[in-house]
């Protein structure tokens, strides 16, 4: 049993970093610590279990509402029970249970909550299945010239989702109070429907998902933009918390953009002293926002050094946020294509834009492009220089072949919270109402 170091209680695993460390959660206390190192191997991709299953070794995987546990962590006898494991054929290897909140209204219309644990289990067979391949019988064949048959790829083919620029924050009404969205969430909505609908293997948030306003000199701040980050950072949370319980076997990355990058330069211009403290397990700047919103807890990849920071789909697609701004449509993503001579997608412009180049090198011509799927926040509401914008509204649904392979595109346009999708008009919903009862902010508007 490992302790809580806080109040001596029994803790369970609640994450386990990729250098091995362990992090565990206070089954008494509900505290987060640090543990010990482990030294097993990655995790390989197992078969799901099934009792009828020839396979010797399996993953099991399900989600329950936690007052089937009397809204305690199940313990692993539960989770057998649950899976319906037979402990003489299978012996358990390791398993894990994850927690979450999730609000919802009850029919009076007034809030709660309970929790959802999610649990996966490794088994293997106590006694394995020898698998014998009979040996083929001898035909005597009569040998002639054939063509050859066409190549089977076995490659994988990932499928993503590109989305950046949603600039979260506010505009705060003077006489109100209320607080006015610079994003849209009904496009929010849209994006995180089409991606559970495909069920896609990644979801890419490439930059600027915090505005930050309050925090920058870059333009004039009117008062209305004041003490806007708190609630900013509570409905990011609340976002990727749900992100996460709607894709719970998705990898979601968020790449650092300039705006995201404006609370650890603000330390440098008020309070360069404290630029370097450290969280008390040494994993992020106290100061910063992975830590701030305990992404580890959440399991979002979060990807810093803004802008030297990139992240690539496979070996031909890279993601990045971008610093290039050119006035005019295509300029930007030319550049892209030009400097970099690799095919990108990036953010930062809030312009949808794409451009394809070809190179010809010894070895033959060389294909590139560079795309910005626009942005997820309302072109009208994000501070800028001027009032009237060349910016759009959208996100790109990705699939590339792993390795050396090819990618495609597809630009998700989104128009007053509508958009068409494989030839279905996909209607945005305002999430505003769940978000005002889990967090008791009432204050946020529409």
């Amino acid at each position: 049993m490992i302790q809580c170091p806080y109040c001596k209680g029994e803790g369970r695993v609640n994450k386990k970093n990729k250098d091995g460390t362990l992090y565990y959660k206070c089954k008494s206390c509900k505290k987060n610590f640090r543990g010990q190192e482990e030294t097993l191997s990655k995790d390989i991709e197992l078969p799901g279990f099934h009792p009828d299953s020839q396979e010797n070794r399996m993953c099991a995987s399900g989600e329950w509402d936690g007052s089937e546990f009397g809204n305690m962590p199940p313990s692993l006898e539960d989770i057998l029970d649950k899976f319906k494991v037979d402990r003489s054929v299978f012996e358990v290897e390791k398993y894990v249970v994850n927690e979450w909140p999730m609000g919802y209204k009850k029919a009076d219309g007034t809030a709660a909550s309970h929790i959802l644990y999610q649990c996966k289990v490794w088994l293997a067979r106590i006694a394995p299945i020898d698998f014998k391949i009979p040996a083929p019988p001898v035909i005597s064949l009569v040998v002639r010239p054939d063509k050859k048959k066409p190549k089977v790829s076995l490659a994988r083919v990932v499928k993503g989702v590109f989305a950046c620029d949603f600039h979260i924050g506010y505009s705060r009404d003077m006489k109100t109070g209320s607080l006015v969205p610079y994003h849209d969430r009904q496009a929010i909505d849209i994006m995180m429907n089409i991606a559970k609908n495909d069920n896609v293997d990644v979801v890419v948030l490439g930059g600027d998902v915090v505005d930050m306003a309050e925090f920058t000199n870059k333009f004039p701040r009117t008062p209305d933009q004041f003490f806007t980050v708190r609630p900013a950072l509570i409905e990011v949370k609340w976002l990727l918390t749900r992100m996460r319980l709607l894709l719970p076997n998705t990898d979601i990355i968020w790449i650092e953009g300039n705006h995201d990058l404006r609370l650890r330069r603000c330390l440098l211009d008020n309070q360069i002293s404290a630029y370097d403290l450290m969280s008390h397990d040494e994993h992020w700047p106290l100061v910063s926002l992975p830590n701030a919103l305990q992404l580890d807890e959440i399991d979002i990849e979060w990807i810093g050094e803004y802008p030297d920071n990139e992240y690539w789909l496979n070996e031909n697609l890279r993601c990045v946020h971008g610093g290039l701004s050119r006035t005019k449509s295509g300029q930007t993503a030319y550049e892209h294509v030009r400097d970099s001579k690799c095919s990108t997608l990036f953010g930062h412009i809030h312009r949808q834009e794409m451009v394809a180049d070809t190179s010809h090198h010894h070895s033959g011509p060389k294909e590139y492009q560079a795309a910005c799927p626009g942005m997820m926040g309302f072109p009208a509401r994000v501070p800028a220089n001027t009032a009237k914008h060349n910016w759009q509204q959208g996100f790109f649904r990705v699939d590339v072949v792993s390795g050396n392979g090819p990618f495609s595109l597809r630009q998700i346009e989104i128009r007053n919270g509508n958009s068409l999708y494989g030839g279905v008009i996909v209607s945005g919903r305002d999430y505003v109402e769940e978000l005002r009862a889990d967090s008791g902010w009432t204050s946020f508007a529409e």
